[in-house]
């Protein structure tokens, strides 16, 4: 009995690997095909987004922090003019508190400006009037004094000057106080407007820590990094936090690897098969490409061009930003050409051929090399099976 069960075991091993021998030629049959195709593609992977949004960000020129107390939920219908986000205002709240305390401060400073102001030109006029009637008085004991001796007269003519000069003074330091006054004056309404504009700042700010949507579209979340943001969350200045779609018009973003960025221009067809419906092709047009190429890896190795897409209109009905997608770019149309797995092209005597399945030799010409096959011209067949 044992001897009957070896044996058995032994001959369903044999079969298992005869199937899987089996097997694997026909995947290599399949593979190893010269196909009729006339179109270069290029695959690369993105996701959606829509062309006509409104990015909502934090305020990018405001130095404070960010905290989130209110965001739209995703998906809800926004209508211009209803709030997306709201920042804690509290802290913006405190610096428009001291601003405004501030600025009445220098308000009432200028006010007590005036008033002082105001008391040293009463004083100066009020020492001008008096030095006035010292030198009328001065002048009439001089016209008096035209039958004294020649000693008295002498006396009251350096009396007079002396009147005269001191008058002159007074004249001079009132108008030297009227500058002086004018300065102070116009230095504080100096520190008023700028205690003003302190405040109008800081007011804008705190009107900032709400944002309103300005189109009507879906609230998504997220970016084409797939970071989101939640309630709760502290953000930095500028930083992105949703966007307000219009479904009506999407684009799907793709990566462009640097290397690949001289075949893709504006006007190119694309095929494009989004992850969440894998039963249906869309189509689209590479519209714009990035002129600065980002980095998409962290060691600074590899860098790509952001491109958009721009999906015909009438076929979008069930997308929406951040899905997935899968595109087919075509980057050029050939014509009389064969594609063929890269690995069957083989080079003999200082010519280019194929080996078909029954072991000829047919000379070709390659055309272009793209994404690991091979376009040729050549006496081949559609759907022949070549060799490796």
């Amino acid at each position: 009995m044992p001897k009957e069960r070896l044996i058995l075991v032994f001959a369903i091993f044999i079969f298992v690997f005869s199937s899987c021998k089996n097997i694997h030629n026909v995947s290599r049959k399949t593979v190893n095909r010269a196909v009729r195709d006339s179109l270069v593609v290029m695959d690369e992977n993105g996701i959606l987004g829509s062309i006509n949004a409104q990015i909502v960000k934090a305020p990018s020129h405001w130095n404070v922090e960010y905290r989130i107390i209110y965001l739209m939920p995703e998906g809800h219908f926004a209508h211009i003019g209803d709030t997306l986000v709201k920042f804690d205002p509290a802290p913006v709240q405190e610096q428009l508190d001291e601003a405004r305390a501030q600025l009445a401060l220098a308000r009432q400073k200028l006010i007590q400006i005036q008033e002082e102001n105001a008391m040293n030109l009463r004083n100066q006029l009020a020492t001008i009037r008096a030095m006035r009637m010292q030198f009328r008085m001065d002048s009439a004991r001089l016209a008096d004094a035209i039958y004294e001796s020649e000693a008295i007269q002498q006396d009251l003519k350096l009396q007079l000057k002396k009147s005269a000069l001191d008058l002159k003074k007074a004249e001079k330091k009132l108008e030297t106080q009227k500058i002086i006054n004018n300065s102070k004056y116009h230095l504080q309404l100096v520190e008023i407007e700028h205690a003003l504009g302190k405040v109008k700042s800081i007011s804008r700010m705190l009107e900032e820590m709400s944002l309103i949507a300005t189109q009507t579209g879906i609230a998504v979340y997220g970016n084409r990094r797939g970071t989101q943001i939640r309630e709760g969350e502290t953000v930095y200045p500028g930083q992105r936090v949703m966007q307000v779609a219009d479904l009506g018009k999407m684009k799907a973003v793709l990566m462009i690897n640097e290397v690949d960025r001289e075949t893709i221009t504006s006007g190119q067809k694309v095929r494009l098969i989004v992850n969440a419906y894998p039963d249906t092709v869309f189509t689209g047009t590479v519209h714009a490409i990035s002129k600065i190429a980002d980095l998409i890896k962290e060691d600074g190795t590899v860098k790509a061009y952001e491109t958009d897409v721009y999906l015909d209109a009438g076929q979008n009905y069930r997308l929406k930003p951040g899905l997935s997608v899968r595109a087919t770019i075509i980057t050029d149309t050939l014509h009389n050409v064969f594609k063929i797995p890269e690995w069957c092209l083989k080079r003999q005597n200082g010519r280019w051929l194929v080996v078909s399945e029954q072991g000829e030799k047919i000379p070709v010409d390659p055309v272009r090399l793209n994404n690991g096959f091979v376009y040729v011209k050549g006496n081949l067949k559609d759907n022949m099976v070549l060799q490796n």
